[in-house]
């Protein structure tokens, strides 16, 4: 059989001579069942990925196929190429008495639906198969489309043959449909049809999960309508707010009642409250959230005095407190909140002073500062949003006037001056919200045609782009953005007087973060990826000298973070970390969803401390552990591939062997750690590990040169994990430090304050210094350069995740 490079979406439908160009060598007499025909086994590559099928002649479609080559997997990825004089066309998968697969193109858009067909290939409904579109086009000539069939190898009497051949079907009908916009349509009388043997075995593709992920990451601009509350839960008499906050998702409104009081609910981006919970807060309009330093915060117009206060989310307890009255910002208006050089920004309008804006900034430190007048007007609520860098903050809002459109301004501090600035070309009925990711920033909006229709805008990193329609979805109030887990959420409240709140989901990247290993290929080593760990995993505490992370082992999971610091202590023969033992945490997270299968582990555990109380040694203790679960463990001393590791932890062994025992020799031996290096090699089986663990600067003054040093010290290996291609060569980063007793680990990973210097400095954090090395190696182009495993403190910050995602895009 003959393999032709032939891209059907993008060859076939411009060029209708050249399907006949390509194949005319191939042409052949097959045998037909019902009319005369020819037909044309083949296989041939469209994007990238060979199908097998048949070219049907008479009516120049082509049929074409994928399947996995794991026994149990139910589905398989078709394609069909057709000129547009077929009406419709369909494929019998076992001949009559089978489950077939019919479409028809209808304008720009292609219907589809699982058919079963009886003895005669009459078709009826058939609801036990699932068919989803992953491409389609359409044009002068052709049509092509790319499809997933689920639960489509077995139907009542029959199955497919995947490990043989199978006695296929194809039909056409030269009729129109009954209703050619409905999938359930009555189909015409079919024309002609033929039968053919297709090879399901050569069909078969070794890494059918990355093609079928790659394939629907074509689709990942698509919007879709996401639920939210029960009916009758949920409705904002103003703009809604929403934000990203340790792993969930938080929103809030005002009550459709005359009371107006402040409503919040928790979810992701899969489920959410079945309830909202009341704030004991009344709002003149609507409430702002953003997270910052892992506190949510929420500013909210009081109804009463017309001050902005501000609240803290208190984790602990569930509920919201520190209450603060922003004595000096009056308006009646909803308020805008980002990050920015190290403070929580607040922008916001004061109808009573012309529609002018305002901005100033909150720190736990000093609190709320002065706010600026910054002389400009609004039509209505302004958003914030910053670079990738932290170098610039920017404010959308739209002109104080009937055109409405978007204006922007920008500046390099808060309280420094802001200038102009370019902003997307559309305008607003009433106002705007924005977020960012990675290097991208996105901003809703209100159509300003009376139609109320939900826009979003992005920018690129360089331009922003035409806005994006949010499927046909309209809405009463500007909607609010936030990111969560590689995922854009979008919350509006409804086009009618009931001010449902209503949300939409759009993917950013090609694959979620809490399963992105599942797109890359088995056959690299661990080494070979850029991995985002944390650094002592588990100390989550209240104590800001110790506290390096404020995400849960299970959030973290699901961020995307795959290596673990843990440090352990041995207390009357149980092993513990120095935060509690948390790998359980792990075992369920691989049980609660399959995608997590795919995912690999790497665990490192260190003595913190000497035994208390007990008579087995550490190593025991940590062997003893393992064993209860010893299926979910890779203890070879080797770096593995993601193949060897999926659905598994490896173990990275920095604690000594104690115990005559070397059953108790187990992991990767990185035992000989040397204390706050710079740079150090330990030799395992198969390879070395090359690690930075530089961390201490105790006692070191000034803040800005200790942040200055450490950056450039986590560049430089970076640097060399980039110029190191080999995969025997494992390279390993921290991006952690302390400065006791001056600065805490969260100042070093998120940004502080140098007080030795009048003016006091502001210095960015570790984290965002990092941002800013891996994120122009996103915009860059060509193969993106790996950087090894990087171990970093509070790694969600800053920007929601971007810096996670970010490293993990780089693995393309």
């Amino acid at each position: 059989m003959s393999v032709v490079r032939y891209n059907p979406i993008e060859e076939h439908p411009n060029s209708p001579t050249m399907k006949l160009g390509i194949f005319s060598s191939l042409l052949t007499t097959a045998s037909i069942v019902g009319c005369v025909s020819s037909q044309t086994p083949i296989q041939y590559i469209a994007d990238e990925v060979q199908f097998t099928g048949i070219v049907e002649n008479s009516h120049g479609v082509t049929y074409g196929f994928i399947l996995p080559n794991a026994s149990g997997v139910p589905e398989f990825v078709g394609q069909v190429v057709a000129p547009l004089e077929n009406k419709w066309v369909g494929v019998a998968l076992g001949g009559p008495n089978s489950l077939m697969v019919v479409a028809w193109q209808n304008d720009s858009s292609i219907y589809s639906s699982p058919r079963f067909v009886d003895s005669q290939y009459q078709a009826t409904e058939y609801d036990s198969a699932n068919i989803s579109t992953i491409d389609c086009a359409v044009n002068e000539t052709h049509w092509t489309w790319t499809y997933r069939c689920e639960n489509c190898t077995e139907w009542p009497g029959g199955s497919l043959d995947t490990k043989g051949s199978q006695e296929m079907t194809w039909l056409v009908g030269l009729t129109e449909v009954d209703t050619p916009d409905m999938e359930n349509s009555t189909l015409s009388q079919y024309s002609a049809l033929g039968q053919w043997e297709q090879n399901l075995l050569e069909s078969q593709n070794d890494n059918y999960t990355i093609v079928l992920d790659n394939y629907l990451a074509t689709t990942a601009t698509d919007w879709t309508k996401a639920p939210m509350f029960p009916n009758g839960v949920g409705q904002s008499k103003a703009k809604p707010a929403l934000a990203s906050h340790l792993d969930q998702l938080f929103a809030s409104g005002v009550t459709s009642s005359s009371t107006n009081n402040l409503w919040y609910a928790k979810g992701n981006n899969v489920a959410w409250d079945q309830k909202t919970t009341m704030i004991t807060e009344t709002s003149q309009d609507g409430p702002a959230l953003m997270d910052f330093g892992g506190t949510l915060h929420l500013v909210f117009p009081e109804k009463t005095s017309g001050k902005l206060v501000h609240l803290q989310y208190n984790d602990n307890i569930a509920a919201w407190d520190r209450r603060t009255i922003i004595t000096n910002a009056t308006t009646s208006r909803q308020a805008a909140l980002t990050v920015f050089g190290g403070a929580l920004v607040c922008a916001y309008y004061d109808p009573s002073d012309h529609n002018r804006l305002h901005v100033g900034a909150w720190d736990p430190q000093t609190g709320w500062g002065t706010f600026q007048n910054l002389g400009g007007e609004t039509w209505g609520t302004p958003s914030l949003y910053t670079d990738g860098s932290d170098t610039d903050i920017y404010l959308l809002f739209p002109a104080n006037n009937n055109g409405r459109k978007i204006l922007g301004m920008t500046t390099t501090r808060v309280n420094g001056a802001w200038i102009s600035a370019g902003a997307p070309d559309e305008s607003s009925a009433f106002g705007t919200s924005a977020t960012q990711f990675t290097d991208q920033a996105m901003m809703g909006f209100q159509s300003n045609n009376g139609q109320g229709q939900l826009m979003v805008s992005f920018y690129n990193g360089s331009s922003w782009l035409p806005h994006e329609r949010v499927n046909s979805e309209t809405t009463s109030h500007t909607p609010s953005l936030a990111m969560l887990g590689g995922t854009l959420n979008c919350i509006f409240s409804s086009h009618n007087s009931d001010n449902v709140v209503l949300r939409a989901t759009r993917p950013m990247l090609a694959y979620p973060l809490d399963s992105w290993m599942k797109h890359l290929n088995g056959d690299l080593y661990m080494s070979q990826l850029s991995i985002p760990g944390t650094h002592d995993s588990a100390a989550i505490t209240i104590v800001p000298d110790t506290e390096t992370q404020t995400m849960t082992i299970s959030q973290q999971l699901n961020a995307g973070i795959r290596f673990f610091d843990l440090r352990c202590i041995l207390f009357e023969n149980e092993l513990f970390m120095a935060h509690g033992f948390l790998i359980q945490e792990m075992y369920n997270w691989f049980a609660v969803n399959s995608n997590h299968l795919f995912e690999a582990l790497v665990v490192s555990i260190k003595r913190e401390k000497p035994d208390e109380f007990s008579n087995i040694q550490f190593d025991e203790a940590v062997y003893d552990r393992i064993q209860s679960h010893s299926a979910t463990w890779r203890i070879d001393d080797t770096i593995p591939t993601l193949g060897q590791l999926r659905g598994r932890i490896q173990l990275f062994r920095r604690y000594s062997l104690e115990s005559n025992n070397s059953a108790f020799d187990i992991g990767l031996d990185a035992s000989m750690w040397p204390d706050n290096n710079v740079s150090f090699v330990i030799p395992v089986t198969n390879g070395t590990l090359v690690i930075e663990d530089h961390y201490n600067y105790d006692k070191v003054v000034g803040f800005l040169a200790v942040v200055a040093n450490k950056t450039s010290i986590v560049k430089s290996a970076l640097n060399a994990a980039i110029a190191d291609p080999s995969p025997a060569n494992w390279h390993i980063s921290f991006s952690s430090a302390t400065n006791n007793p001056d600065h805490s680990p969260h100042a070093f990973a998120t940004g502080g304050t140098q007080r030795s210097t009048i003016p006091w400095v502001y210095v960015p954090g570790l984290n965002q210094n990092l941002l800013g090395f891996v994120n122009p190696m996103l915009l860059s182009g060509g193969q993106r350069p790996k950087i090894g495993t990087v171990l970093m403190d509070f790694p969600e910050s800053p920007s929601g995740g971007s810096l996670i995602a970010s490293i993990i895009d780089l693995n393309g």
